[in-house]
């Protein structure tokens, strides 16, 4: 019999919502895929927890929600530096975490530096209805996650199981396998599938220039500013409407870019003159207004050993046999100060 837990928003952050891995397959219907912008970062916190890939998480975005747990449970916080806290303790991200009931998760200060979005996953998994098979939310369709929109104060939310101490497992994935968030990438591309739609200065612009990532980013798609992308006709930018992939590269007439994400529409008459590979387009859902990207044209066999590496650092979670007897918090003074410390008893 599954035990289930809860979980209750305190505070909810700027945007968080629930998201799994999407629901592809439904864009002939003019259903996008939705799920997790930063796939790998998603796939990790379930994995550290012991889910599928494919279990509900929730995903952040700036800020991290205050959250209370109304039943013990296993988490994991994964994504760049948002130094997650436990009832006033500073706790490691990339790693699993067990909480007692009634203890409060929480971020108290925005991320430094680069990177913008970060993933939190529950022993588990989070239990909302699957709508097209996935329980990711849309929110401009309004559906999927809980109720369909992004997270209020006071929502609670049910957990598929309750964790206990005494089946705790401890994993973590090692440093040199966490992705490094930049304010400057490289992107590396496919050309296509309509590069012949611009001048030979368009797609040297594009290849050569850096464009800065625009206040209008946001899940649907990024919209670049930089170096003019001719495009050969000079009457219209138009085409015919056809599919969008995810990381497709959109040039409208105004000759700026835009780099189509997860809520992104499944067709479109603009040209494409490239598709970001796979493996970037986790880094791409990094970036914030102002960082800055560059292009880079690759090969599919390129993009494919790219890919395959990125699956390989997955596999480098690794789990101790250590089983947690009691983790205890204390409010300490040290010449004047106060800290906050957290006291976990192991047994190997």
């Amino acid at each position: 019999m599954i035990k289930l837990g809860k979980i209750k928003i305190i505070e909810p952050g700027p945007l968080t919502t629930v998201q799994d891995l999407g629901r592809p397959g439904f864009q002939r219907y003019g259903m996008p895929q939705a799920g997790a912008m930063d796939s790998f970062a998603c796939r990790t916190a379930s994995r550290l927890v012991g889910n599928e890939d494919n279990s509900a998480v929730l995903e952040f975005t700036m800020k991290g929600p205050t959250i209370e747990f109304l039943q013990p449970t296993a988490l994991a916080v994964t994504g760049p530096n948002f130094k997650p806290h436990l009832n006033g303790c500073l706790i490691p991200q990339w790693r699993s975490i067990y909480a007692g009931s009634k203890t409060v998760l929480s971020f108290p200060s925005n991320p430094s530096g680069a990177g913008g979005r970060g993933y939190i996953a529950f022993k588990g998994g989070i239990d909302v209805p699957r709508i097209m098979g996935s329980r990711s939310t849309y929110i401009k369709g309004g559906i999927g996650g809980f109720k369909g929109r992004p997270l209020e104060e006071e929502d609670v939310l049910i957990v598929k199981e309750k964790a206990q101490k005494s089946d705790f497992s401890d994993a973590y994935l090692p440093a040199a396998n966490r992705p490094d968030y930049d304010t400057e990438i490289t992107a590396r591309v496919i050309m296509g599938p309509q590069d012949k739609n611009f001048s030979s200065s368009g797609i040297e612009n594009f290849l050569g220039g850096n464009f800065t990532v625009t206040a209008q980013a946001d899940r649907m798609g990024y919209r670049l500013q930089g170096p003019s992308i001719e495009h050969r006709r000079k009457d219209s930018a138009d085409i015919i409407s056809d599919g969008i992939p995810p990381g497709a590269v959109q040039v409208p007439g105004h000759q700026n870019p835009i780099i189509m994400m997860a809520d992104r529409q499944t067709t479109g008459g603009y040209p494409k003159i490239a598709t970001v590979i796979t493996s970037d387009q986790d880094r791409i859902a990094q970036l914030k207004p102002g960082n800055i990207i560059n292009f880079k044209r690759i090969k599919v066999d390129r993009a494919d050993e790219l890919l395959q590496k990125r699956e390989k650092r997955l596999e480098k979670i690794q789990r101790s046999n250590l089983k947690l007897i009691s983790d205890n918090f204390y409010r300490i003074k040290v010449e004047g100060h106060d800290f906050n410390a957290r006291v976990e008893e192991i047994e190997a």
